[in-house]
Formats: C-alpha cells, structure tokens, sequence
C-alpha cells in the first residue's frame, strides 16, 4: 500500500498551504479589521468568488459569484483521507455552527472543495462531510478547475501525484476563507483556530 506523503510546500501570493497536517502562517501583509473587530485576520483588499465551473455532490452546476452572495459563506479546500488537518478543521467549523440559532444557520453556509477528486466520489465525500453537518456543501469537478479556483482565492494546492518512492501526495489548504453576504472574501482563519473564534465573527457579520 502506498503511504500518504505530508510536506509544506509555499504558497501563493504570500500565503502557506498545507498538505497532510501541516498549517502555515499568516500571509504576508494580512491586517486585521477592527470596526466591529473580527477574529478573522483581513486580506489587504477583499478577495473575488472563484470563477471556475464546479459542481456540488449531486452533479449540479455551483456558481460562485452567485452562490457566495447574501449568505456569510465558510470556505474550504481539502479532502475525505486526510489524517488529521482537513477533520479538525471541519469539526471546528461544526462546533461553531452548532452555537448559532436554527434562523442564524440558514444564512450561513460552509463550503468544501475536494483537492482528491479522484478519492473523494460524491458517494464517499458527501459521506464523510455529513458527519460534519447535513447542510454542508461538498464541490468537485476536474481537477484543473480546482486548482483554478483555489489559486484564484490565494490558496495554492496543487493536483495529487505519486512521487519517486511511491508515496501519494495530496495538499490542502491551510486557511479557511470568510465571505461576507456580497460575495467577498472579508479574511481567513488559520489552522487551529478555535470554534468560539469563528462563531463570534459569524454572529457579527449576522448582526451587521
């Protein structure tokens, strides 16, 4: 059985992503908003949605630009297999909107994009993301696309591939990116953050 292979490798535009358990640090020349205070650290300027064409589990067209609008939006790259980041991660994300009232989570929306598209089949990525939270989104599509879409937002993963020794090497993202209800991303959170930080930000951008 070939083993999974954990590296960090640099990121885009200043950013570190992660793959099989490792976060890196803040991107460079991240500020932080302070009217109200999120915990989120702020990119320089808001992000755009994505472009890229994915689809959800069900086979169905995702447009970002349109679906990233009048609901605060989590999002996320990472996949089913891996050991210890991409779970904790979700299971953060679960914490904190399990703190959130039955009105409150319906305009909020959390959003993982498989970076293993080959291993995560719908069947087995909408499987394992449920364990998270019934409502959560899972997106595929071909691989290219979601390197498109990750690179577009900063986050530099890159395809799956076997290396030399036979190892299979899969990267994720380090961050998980905050979109506010106009389709922009407002900030990111860095792996390891807790559940009570995201919830606050949430209840904020909620109340504004």
């Amino acid at each position: 059985m070939r083993a999974l292979r954990c590296v960090v490798s640099a990121l885009l535009a200043g950013l570190l992503l992660a793959s099989c358990g490792d976060a890196g640090p803040a991107p460079t020349g991240a500020t932080t908003t302070s009217t109200p205070p999120l915990k989120a650290a702020a990119f320089p300027s808001p992000l755009d949605a994505p472009k890229q064409n994915l689809v959800d589990l069900q086979g169905r067209p995702f447009d970002f630009g349109q679906r990233l609008r009048d609901r605060v939006t989590l999002l996320y790259f990472g996949y089913a297999n891996c050991p210890d980041v991409c779970p904790t991660t979700m299971g953060d994300i679960s914490q904190a909107m399990r703190g959130l009232d039955e009105g409150q989570r319906k305009r909020v929306q959390v959003v993982m994009v498989t970076s293993d598209p080959a291993r995560d089949t719908p069947e087995a990525f909408g499987t394992w993301l449920r364990q998270f939270g019934p409502d959560f989104v899972g997106l595929t599509g071909k691989i290219d696309d979601i390197v498109a879409a990750a690179h577009s937002v900063n986050i530099g993963i890159e395809p799956p591939k076997t290396d030399a020794g036979g190892d299979y090497e899969v990267t994720h993202g380090a961050q998980v990116l905050l979109f506010t209800p106009d389709g922009k991303g407002a900030g990111y959170y860095r792996s390891g953050t807790s559940s009570a930080d995201m919830l606050s930000d949430l209840r904020t951008l909620l109340n504004r």
